[in-house]
């Protein structure tokens, strides 16, 4: 069964406040020892876009492996729910 592309994280990341966003990156990167990680990368990616396009994300991350796009999607929108239970 192929995987059809959702906007649901696309539409979160962009409901988010300026003071959101910040408060996310820095929350994200206190308990990682990379800042670099795929996830915070995908966030920087999805941020500006305009449209949801899944073709920009790996032309702009290029490490990002396209069977793995789910789970990290999966991961960023847990951590955004996470930060926003805090």
């Amino acid at each position: 069964m192929p995987k059809i592309p959702t906007e649901d994280l696309f539409l979160l990341i962009q409901s988010l406040s300026k003071a959101e966003k910040r408060y996310f990156k820095f929350y994200a990167s206190i308990g990682s020892a990379n800042p670099n990680n795929i996830y915070i990368q995908l966030f920087d990616a999805i941020e500006p876009m305009k449209k949801n396009n899944e073709q920009t994300l790996f032309k702009k991350i290029p490490q990002l492996n396209p069977r793995q796009l789910s789970n990290q999607k999966k991961y960023l929108r847990e951590l955004i729910d996470r930060k926003s239970v805090v």
